[in-house]
């Protein structure tokens, strides 16, 4: 099925899907058992029905709309298992018994005989199946214990028993079946044939068991299911006659212990000496008395009263002042104003209803409400003007020792164009705070030494503030830059209280161990600014306080110095490091608590002058959607990386004696930094194995692409005596679909981003380069000036590329045909997809080879310069001669450098007469109809009748959100402005949606929602639209350039015209390029706006004229506004700011 009609049965889907919806949120409440479970059983064939449609849909579709149809996807499916769970919290227990009394009185009228009708069936809790293989060995076990070797019943019985036990795909099989004695057996085998496939099932136990989810912490609870979950994967393995052998023992075993948290697995490798292998018994053995300890540990810590190291009180503890009390009657918090009770509840997990800890409300077990508004908060929450809660006052800021100070409430930043910050924007908080309320007493804060890995692989020591009130984790400029680390790009603000922001220099990874022990390795991203914090602490303490905690293994043994922060750790980072023991030195005295950093001592300590109080907050606004719609078009500043990049290629860059390329990789840091992957790759080649067992057709294609890398020498078998090379990297991989295209229909991708055990990747390591090529915009405007176009692209561009045999162990992969024979493992010897270095080594050789051959072919040297965008050409040539001229360059040129082009197209066929047919876009021998388009760089292209035409996919829905219009407005791909009529009314409906403040998923106004269908349903008539590609009038004599600018109150705009004139006075006038604005929301003058509308035609022609490569005998500039060209022929000193720029 074609997309369109995929489309429309996606609509249909929908359109179903949520009238039943609708329907039964109204009927919930009314329907019995037997109306529950036929609205469930229809929900679910929706799920199967809804998925089906749109897999297929992202398998075809064009791959800047996959991650759309993903979304859809996923948020269809999570609305249905909503549904599905609503259902099944009002199906009672006994809904199965009620099925099967029914079952039994409708019996009466099948053709048994009259002594079995006598039988009263018993009442059964049967297993539900539903046709998923991997369900059935469980299924057929439980029916046939209770009713397959039940002498008791009739085969006609035993049948109704199976029928009603049966749903979806499952039922379907037998419900064709009459019911009589004889069909049972004829209908337990028909299942058993179908579901009783050892492969499918052997594949989806081995999936559910790799998905098990990893242990999050050490919880007793979650060990205990690991376990139990483990053990049943064993048990269905014997009962499929699968012995587990030494082998698949200790394979079972490390998959296990992979799914451990780190403290769990760092006392399991205590446990046994490295010279001995764990058997799978016994690591299950290990995690049941693990699992008794920790539930022993909780209740001891809930009983015991009084001890020296404690973990926890039995008593309530107040989170505010640590009493034994609750929040409501906590004095320092009842102190506080309605405003502060919120603020503090909101930062300390605490719940709004009940105000204890670690809980929502929608999880509250507490029956009271507000006594006020009897809303489901608690009553010291309750603030009478709801709008008082956006007025700025003050709200009492917690520090890291507890006490409070007082401080203006933070007001969000704004985002600009916005008047309220957007919901799908991600703020990241971090506060550090050092009191200054008594002078006498000063508040030690938690720090530690630690030992951080340099870009050398050497360790230095830094010393870092614990904050498990920091969101976010911090590093000072001066330690990364110390440390020699790279810096990313990040779009972060730090507000100081009291004083102007500042924003951060980038982030970081960084790897580091105690100070003590480097057995322990941890890995933090962190965000690097000037300064952290002033001095910890704020003035020396006296030494003796060491002493209060002997010999104990201290974190930062010199916690009483003075001594400025490099690192700050946030809340993220910090719990996962305590381990919860800690030592009290009475009233007033410090404490100190056990981490995996050593002891880090805290709390109340005597001092001497006063203290000072620092009160940090970062801001990190990522609105990924809107920047990317709205981001203005801007020149690249070089980085010294990119120059580096540059300098490598220049100097590393070698050609054998058939003219290929040999590149290195451009690492900016020793490979050697990289860790061990090998477990995680065999890992992950598991997992993908399994997806392709359950589908034959792409699993044939993945073997076909890999034998094709193996056959072609882009990959090879690593020799067994360099197998053992710590000098590696083992890439994972996985198989991308794409049915569109007419030449690989699957490709395999190298995973280069997949961390390693030292928490870096390949892609960490290497220079992403600086762009070679041109931008779009140019290729495009000089591809509408030929009068004979030509496009094509590079076979295979990255796999032509050789890495030099120095660097192909950093690309090593794991493959074997089948799952039964033995890994292996290969090196990639070509460039490869998934490398961050792979477009600009790929863009750049072929820019070397068009510099290297430029005096033996002038033509394709100066194409290949100018007219390829990644691997696609789109050139062309004024005559057909110089066309076949640029063809057979282009062709030599390429196979010089080991290079072939392809998928051949053009206007004009004879340019193509020496093109072999198999490397043309489209057979010559089969007519191509003119409405059939060919897509280049995202354009859709009518080469035969030589026009541009559009694809729009409208997506249906009942309910529209300002996520979903967005998204729809997004799709809207014109590059050169040839829609722009469209497109303004659009942005002009995004202007006015975004003025009613509403969040992602509100369901627009009637009124938004009405404006925006009749806007949509006319989208498709834009399909008809066709344009000439060429803007010249063949053999043109007289070149002009005309633009003209506009506006009104709601946008303005600016288009430029190609005039062309040939010798016979011939003339035609073809728009060229337009760009369009929206009005600012702060209403403007008319003349300002006609004044914008100039500057914007001023910046297109700027940016157009350069790009012409036809000889312009006048540019001419039109405005219809008086004001605005007196202006402009005004000095500019006579007027304000605005009309100077």
């Amino acid at each position: 099925m074609d997309i369109e009609g995929l489309l429309k049965k996606k609509k249909s889907v929908k359109s179903s899907i949520t009238k039943l919806q609708n329907k039964t949120e109204e009927e919930i409440e009314k329907l019995n058992n037997v109306g529950l479970l036929a609205r469930k059983n229809r929900f679910l064939e929706f799920r199967t029905e809804v998925k089906d449609v749109l897999d297929s849909i992202i398998s075809i579709c064009e791959e800047k709309d996959e991650e759309i149809y993903c979304t859809e996807r996923d948020d269809i499916l999570d609305m249905l298992e909503a549904i599905l769970v609503t259902i099944d919290t009002q199906l009672v227990p006994s809904v199965i018994n009620s099925d099967l009394e029914t079952i039994n009185k409708g019996s009466s009228q099948t053709s048994i005989s009259a002594q079995s009708a006598e039988v009263k069936l018993p009442t059964l809790s049967l297993p539900i199946f539903s046709g998923v293989t991997g369900e059935w060995l469980a299924f057929s076990d439980l029916f046939e214990a209770a009713v397959s070797n039940n002498q008791n019943l009739t085969g006609a019985q035993k049948l109704q028993y199976l029928k009603g036990s049966l749903r979806s795909d499952a039922l379907r099989i037998v419900n064709s079946l009459s019911i009589t004695n004889d069909n049972f057996e004829i209908a337990w085998k028909l299942l058993k044939d179908r579901y009783f496939n050892k492969r499918e099932i052997m594949s989806s136990l081995v999936k559910k068991f790799i998905n098990i989810t990893p242990l999050s912490g050490e919880s007793s609870t979650q060990i205990l299911n690991l376990i139990d979950s483990t053990k049943e994967f064993v048990r269905m393995l014997e009962s499929l006659e699968y012995k587990v052998d030494p082998t698949s023992d200790t394979l079972l075993m490390h998959m296990i212990l992979f799914k451990l948290d780190t403290n769990s697995r760092t006392w399991f490798e205590r446990t046994f000496p490295t010279d001995v292998i764990p058997r799978l018994d016994e690591l299950l053995q290990f995690l049941a008395t693990q699992a008794r300890s920790i539930t022993s540990s909780f209740t001891k810590r809930n009983v015991q009263r009084k001890v020296t190291l404690v973990a926890s009180n039995a008593q309530s503890q107040c989170p505010l002042c640590n009493g034994d009390h609750t929040l409501s009657r906590c004095d320092t918090f009842l102190k506080l104003s309605v405003q502060g009770h919120s603020d503090f509840v909101k930062m300390n997990n605490v719940c709004f209803n009940c105000l204890t800890q670690f809980h929502g409300v929608k999880t509250c077990k507490s029956k009271f409400r507000c006594k006020r508004c009897k809303k489901p908060h608690h009553s010291l929450l309750y603030i009478e003007n709801a709008s008082a809660r956006g007025r700025q006052g003050a709200v009492n800021v917690l520090n890291s020792s507890g006490l409070s100070v007082n401080a203006p409430v933070f007001s969000p930043v704004p985002i600009p164009g916005s008047s309220q910050p957007s919901e799908n924007s991600r703020v990241v908080d971090v506060t550090s705070c050092i009191s200054d309320v008594n002078p006498d007493i000063q508040i030690l804060l938690c720090t530690a030494l630690i030992q951080v890995r340099d870009i050398w692989g050497n360790y230095q020591t830094c010393r870092c503030l614990l904050d498990s009130g920091s969101q976010a984790s911090l590093i000072t400029n001066e330690c990364i830059e110390r440390l020699g680390l790279r810096k990313e790009k990040a779009n972060a603000r730090i507000s100081c209280l009291g004083a102007s922001d500042t924003r951060t220099n980038g982030i970081a990874e960084i790897q580091f161990t105690p100070h003590f022990s480097s057995q322990n390795s941890f890995h933090a991203s962190v965000y690097v600014i000037n300064k952290i914090v002033r001095m910890i602490p704020h003035h020396d303490l006296d030494s003796s306080m060491r002493e209060l905690f002997g010999d104990i293994s201290l974190a930062d043994p010199a916690f009483y110095k003075s001594s400025p922060i490099d690192v700050l750790l946030g809340v993220d980072l910090t719990l996962p490091l305590l381990r919860g023991q800690t030592l009290s030195m009475g009233k007033d005295k410090p404490f100190a608590i056990r981490s995996e950093l050593g002891w880090i001592i805290g709390g109340k300590a005597n001092s001497s002058g006063q203290n000072s109080l620092q009160v940090n907050h970062i801001q990190l606004v990522s609105d990924q959607l809107i920047n990317t719609f709205w981001e203005l078009d801007s020149v690249p500043c070089a980085k010294p990386l990119e120059e580096a990049c540059e300098d490598h290629f220049v100097k590393t860059h070698s050609r054998d004696e058939n003219g290929s390329y040999t590149v290195r990789l451009p690492f900016h840091s020793p490979p050697t930094r990289l860790g061990n992957s090998k477990q995680n790759v065999i890992r992950r080649l598991v997992s993908v194995e399994c997806h392709l067992i359950s589908n034959p057709d792409k699993y044939k294609l993945y073997r076909n692409f890999m034998k094709e890398y193996l056959d072609l020498k882009h990959m090879e078998l690593v020799p067994d005596s360099e197998i053992n090379n710590s000098n590696s990297l083992y890439l994972p991989h996985h198989g991308v679909v794409r049915d569109t295209s007419c030449t690989t229909k699957l490709r395999v991708v190298f995973d280069a981003s997949s961390k390693t055990s030292s928490g870096l990747s390949l892609n960490d390591l290497l220079m992403v380069g600086p762009r070679v090529q041109p931008e779009l915009f140019p290729i495009l405007i000089q591809f509408r000036i030929f009068n004979v176009a030509i496009c094509a692209d590079v076979e295979k561009m990255f796999r032509q590329i050789k890495i030099h045999e120095e660097d192909v162990d950093w690309q090593r992969i794991l493959w074997r045909d089948s799952p039964t024979e033995p890994i292996k493992e290969y090196r990639l010897t070509t460039v490869t997809y998934g490398t961050s270095s792979a477009p600009f080594i790929s863009t750049r050789t072929l820019r070397q080879l068009a510099i290297d051959e430029q005096e033996n072919f002038p033509a394709a040297s100066r194409a290949t310069l100018c007219h390829f965008y990644v691997d696609d050409l789109l050139s062309g040539s004024a005559t057909r001669k110089g066309a076949v001229q640029l063809v057979s360059e282009l062709q030599e040129m390429m196979k010089r450098g080991g290079f072939s082009l392809r998928k051949w197209v053009s206007n004009d066929p004879d340019a193509l007469s020496n093109i072999p047919e198999e490397l043309k876009a489209v057979d010559s021998k089969h007519t191509i109809k003119d409405d059939q388009h060919i897509k280049i760089l995202g354009i859709a292209w009518l080469p035969y009748v030589d026009k541009f035409t559009f694809t729009i996919t409208v997506n249906e829905t009942d309910v529209w959100t300002k996520r979903k219009v967005l998204s729809e407005v997004a799709k809207i791909f014109d590059t050169l402005g040839r829609l722009a009529p469209t497109v303004i009314v659009s942005k002009i409906f995004l202007q006015d949606l975004w003025s009613h403040h509403l969040s992602w998923d509100e369901e627009l106004p009637n009124s938004l929602a009405r404006q925006w269908r009749i806007f949509q349903e006319q989208l498709p008539l834009l399909t008809k639209i066709k344009i000439p590609r060429c803007i010249l009038i063949p053999q043109a004599m007289d070149v002009q350039v005309h633009g003209f600018c506009d506006s009104s109150e709601k946008a303005y705009c600016a288009a430029i015209y190609i005039r062309s004139k040939d010798a016979t006075q011939t003339v035609i006038s073809r728009l060229l390029i337009s760009k369009t604005r929206v009005s600012p929301v702060k209403t403007q003058s008319l003349p300002r706006l006609e004044l914008c509308s100039a500057l914007l035609l001023a910046n297109l022609l700027h940016a157009t004229l350069p790009t012409l490569t036809v000889p312009i005998s006048e540019t001419f500039a039109w405005s219809d506004s008086k004001i605005t060209l007196a202006w402009l022929k005004s000095e500019p000193r006579r007027w304000q700011p605005l009309l100077i720029e």
